[in-house]
């Protein structure tokens, strides 16, 4: 049976809380509520944050101002996915510079989420009480995803969400209409990461399968699947089609080769954080085609740097074969770390969604219950191959904490049910709580240092320096400046024929990279930063 979410019990007897003023205001109202306390915290958080970058979130910037400035064939990158940069583009257009446009733009897609869940929660048919407790114990996850993740990572969240809620939903729509609008919006994905191509049509593959087993009449059908496939596989092709015609390789993205490239034999069996050279002694031509690649086995970056890719297989040989268990174990370790670190519950969750549809149920119930857990899997599946970041699977909150508090429909009635409800919830707050409090002035002296130098250094100037890339690429986009990469371990005279010969206006010379060395000859120091360990020069003409 299903309880009656809205009673406590007391000493005096149960409780209606609906009844009371403020209570039942806030469950009428939770939509609005949970956007208030939302955007509350945006705004409390917002100064200390705003600033947070990652370096994938400097390339989304690059090819979102190409974008912006009409270069559209030079944005096309077969790496970084192009949703995400396309929907910097407008605000990057009207003037926000880079890291304040990845801001609004997380928070407002941290908005769509908040509605998102909301048609996930009616469709699952959980009770108002709940949905109210569930929206306010979701905020704290997404604005941390929005203000900690410089990279489409959200609005992955909002597709994933927007998409399993339309396959639970399926019984309501003329099949072939709900597999157009599926396959529309895999596609959405698909621009959104390029993981989400071979995701989508391995999971809308599965999600059929899954309908036959548990024999529901609310599941998938062929017709539904056929129209879905041929209308995502179409769509993708103009965008396949675009890659192909600029890199000469017809494939839905280079992600894949160059990320395992990084993850080769020679390079052991380092967890994400493993560490990528950065081999560039030599400084780059700023500007549309610092971002194109020269050959689709190379990644560049907006500074330049090229990663050289190589391809391995496990079938290669005995060492190929166990570094890619050694991978697999790694992985499989750091799912369960941030698992766990999203909620203590979310793993078991997880598996009693998963061992649900072996029960007998009614079929409808096993077919929630098994796609909630073919969702997890299949999102799991390629990471699991490589490597795992929290960001990665930032849905698998999503799945763990609808799916828990739908699971609480399917069970008999026990005692304080309704505490356990808000205490499982309460779980999913903790971690990204802790996060944006710990997260506080993150990047804040680099901020708050490139902001400064701003009447100092005029937009469009050539900068290099003598190490410290992302950093100085920072800087650098908040300074409108063109960063034409890093001279490492290279004598100031040397360098500075280089800065010469490439036009470099200011070198930044980082203390950690370069203290022992005598850096004067070059010109003269304009600033500096005892705090970030950093001397600029003006290079002498």
């Amino acid at each position: 049976m299903m309880g009656d979410y809205s009673r406590f019990r007391t000493r005096n007897g149960p409780i209606d809380l609906t009844r009371l003023k403020y209570l039942k205001h806030i469950i009428k109202y939770k939509v609005i509520v949970a956007a208030a306390v939302y955007l509350f915290l945006c705004c409390i958080f917002f100064p200390s944050l705003r600033y947070m970058m990652g370096p994938d979130g400097l390339n989304y910037i690059a090819m979102a101002e190409l974008y912006a400035a009409g270069h559209w064939a030079a944005a096309i990158n077969a790496y970084w996915s192009p949703a995400f940069s396309i929907l910097l583009a407008p605000f990057v257009a009207i003037g926000f510079d880079g890291i304040m446009a990845i801001k609004l733009l997380n928070i407002l897609i941290g908005f769509a989420v908040l509605f998102a869940l909301v048609w996930l929660c009616n469709t699952l048919h959980l009770k108002s009480s709940v949905l109210a407790i569930l929206l306010i114990s979701a905020v704290p996850f997404i604005a941390s995803s929005a203000f900690l993740n410089a990279t489409p990572d959200l609005l992955v969240v909002l597709v994933l969400t927007t998409y399993l809620t339309c396959l639970l939903r399926v019984q309501k729509f003329n099949q072939i209409k709900m597999g157009l609008l599926v396959g529309i919006i895999g596609f959405v994905g698909y621009l959104s990461k390029y993981y989400l191509f071979p995701f989508f049509l391995l999971h809308f593959t599965g999600t059929l399968v899954l309908r036959f087993i548990t024999n529901s009449n609310n599941g998938l059908r062929f017709s539904g699947y056929l129209s879905g496939i041929l209308v995502f596989i179409f769509m993708s092709s103009f965008w396949i089609g675009a890659i192909g015609s600029k890199y000469g390789v017809y494939n839905y993205s280079l992600t894949g080769p160059t990320v395992r490239a990084m993850f080769a034999p020679s390079r052991g069996t380092a967890n994400v954080n493993i560490p990528v050279d950065l081999p560039l002694d030599r400084l780059v031509e700023p500007g549309v085609k610092s971002l194109e690649i020269p050959d689709p086995s190379l990644l560049a970056l907006p500074g330049g740097v090229l990663y050289e890719t190589s391809t391995w297989s496990p079938m290669d040989g005995e060492r190929e074969f166990n570094h890619q268990i050694a991978l697999i174990n790694n992985a499989f370790q750091y799912t369960s770390y941030w698992l766990v670190r999203f909620s203590p519950l979310l793993i078991p969750t997880l598996f009693l969604l998963l061992i649900l549809p072996a029960f007998r149920l009614t079929n409808e119930v096993r077919f929630v219950a098994g796609l909630m857990a073919w969702t997890s899997l299949a999102l799991l599946s390629g990471y699991m191959t490589l490597s795992v970041e929290g960001r990665f699977i930032l849905f698998l909150w999503v799945v763990g904490s609808t799916g828990g508090v739908w699971l609480f429909r399917i069970v008999p009635n026990f005692p304080y049910k309704r505490i356990v409800i808000c205490i499982f919830l309460s779980s999913f707050t903790v971690m990204p709580s802790r996060w944006l409090i710990v997260n506080m002035g993150s990047e804040g002296n680099s901020g708050k240092f490139a902001t400064t130098l701003k009447a100092q250094i005029d937009k469009g100037q050539r900068i290099a320096s003598n190490g410290n890339f992302f950093k100085t690429a920072y800087i650098g986009q908040i300074l409108k400046a063109k960063y034409l990469g890093h001279l490492k371990n290279i004598p100031p005279d040397i360098t500075l024929s280089q800065l010469r010969a490439s036009g470099v206006h200011y070198f930044f010379v980082w203390h950690e990279t370069g203290s022992d060395l005598d850096w004067s000859d070059l010109g003269n120091v304009i600033t500096q930063s005892k705090t970030l360990g950093l001397k600029i020069y003006k290079v002498k003409s």
